[in-house]
């Protein structure tokens, strides 16, 4: 995920949960991949591959 996507998701959730939630580019595989099949579904599976 680049930088500029994970800066619009900050924005996202700041608005959503009214605190910075910071995002760390790094994660394991597995983590990422856990990660998108939760989002599927929701308006942030559109920004990932």
């Amino acid at each position: 995920m680049d930088e500029v996507k994970c800066e619009m998701i900050q924005i996202l959730f700041k608005d959503l949960f009214e605190e910075t939630i910071e995002i760390v580019t790094h994660v394991s595989e597995s983590l990422g991949q856990s990660i998108i099949e939760k989002l599927k579904g929701t308006e942030l599976d559109e920004s990932f591959p």
